[in-house]
């Protein structure tokens, strides 16, 4: 019985990091599907003799507005604390089911709770590197 066990666990396990997997190349394929479609849409505009003026042009395949970098890493700083918590919050329950999952967790979410701070201070750093950024100290987290 214990192996059944252990074989539905890794099965739980591979299908876990299946999942996580799979995101990134979803996202991959979505945003070539997307960009595909604007070339399309403009081989199309141009096939039928229509005049292509630049700010369609733009518009259609156009420089996407500049990322902001401070701002993504604030977002999954963020987002990753928040993790951290409830991970806490996991361990607490956790701990009154097996008393020693109450330290493994913690450690797990202490863990979690160092990666949101660097990124939380990589959007600090990324903001003093930045000499587009008009405004210092904009948007502080």
């Amino acid at each position: 019985f214990a192996m059944e066990g252990n074989f539905l666990m890794g099965i739980g396990g591979l299908g876990f990091w299946l999942f996580i997997a799979v995101f990134p190349i979803i996202g991959v394929w979505d945003a070539a599907r997307k960009r595909e479609t604007k070339h399309e849409t403009l081989r199309r505009i141009i096939e039928s003799g229509k005049e292509v003026d630049p700010e369609m042009m733009e518009q259609l395949l156009g420089a996407d507005r500049p990322r902001d970098k401070m701002a993504e890493l604030r977002t999954g700083g963020t987002i990753t604390m928040a993790a951290a918590a409830g991970l806490v919050v996991l361990a607490i329950g956790m701990s009154f089911v097996a008393e020693e999952l109450l330290y493994i967790m913690l450690g797990v979410a202490g863990l979690t709770a160092c990666v949101a701070t660097g990124l939380l201070v990589a959007a600090k750093l990324t903001g003093r590197d930045d000499p587009a950024r008009s405004e210092p100290n904009r948007n502080q987290f």
